[in-house]
């Protein structure tokens, strides 16, 4: 019973550190929530022409969607914070052997997230919207509502940052040998195909845009089973 008193007192702690953090990082975000919200709208404002432009189609969205891009940007720095509090909540749990290897995965995952979101910001949003834009119908004229198009942003930032966790998932799955090496060689052929389908389906309908996702995910899965191959080396 004591132990459970500690444990709920040392989560509380930690949680209430994480949400002071947060709040006041959201408090100075919030002050600057045009600007946050303009580095949103970059991606598609650099292909939009002269006539075109965005529009709020309710009378209260230029208010809440700076503020809602203002919150999501909090967080998203506020994250690195989170997963050291979470490392200090789980280490007493660990074994010595168990804390490298689980620090090196938050260490990996929280890296590979950014690096996903940042590819997905800086190179698939502004081709798939420099598609969208010079390829609507003559007589459409193309303005999208900014929150639908905060929505969208938000939704493929998440997606890119997410699957870029593969490297990650890979060398789980293999530390507890729900898969194995030759397993995972076995099922690069099948990797690859689904890597272009996904391509496919998330990408403008033109060969150098689905490149660009499929051969990054492929590297990922490999990366995955190049790190699980060295641990296991060690095991």
């Amino acid at each position: 019973m004591k132990n459970s008193i500690v444990f709920l007192i040392e989560l509380r702690a930690r949680i209430l550190r994480v949400l002071i953090t947060w709040g006041i990082i959201a408090a100075i975000f919030s002050y600057f929530a045009n600007s946050i919200y303009n580095e949103f709208a970059l991606p598609i404002l650099h292909q939009l022409t002269p006539h075109e432009h965005l529009i709020a189609t309710a009378v209260t969205t230029p208010f809440f969607v700076p503020l809602q891009s203002a919150m999501v940007a909090s967080i998203y720095v506020c994250a690195p914070v989170l997963l050291y509090q979470l490392w200090q909540f789980i280490l007493p749990a660990l074994y010595r052997n168990e804390r490298r290897f689980v620090f090196s995965l938050i260490l990996l995952g929280t890296l590979l997230f950014y690096i996903g979101t940042l590819f997905s910001y800086f190179i698939v949003l502004p081709m798939m919207f420099r598609f969208l834009a010079h390829f609507s119908p003559a007589h459409v004229v193309f303005m999208p509502d900014i929150s639908a198009y905060f929505d969208f942003v938000t939704r493929m930032l998440l997606a890119f940052g997410f699957a870029f966790e593969l490297p990650v998932v890979i060398v789980v799955l293999i530390w507890l040998n729900v898969l194995s090496q030759e397993q995972c060689k076995n099922m690069r052929p099948y990797v690859i195909v689904g890597c272009f389908v996904l391509g496919m389906l998330l990408t403008p309908p033109d060969v150098l845009s689905q490149t660009l996702l499929a051969v990054p995910m492929w590297g990922l899965f490999e990366l995955g089973v190049y790190i699980a191959r060295r641990i296991s080396r060690k095991k």
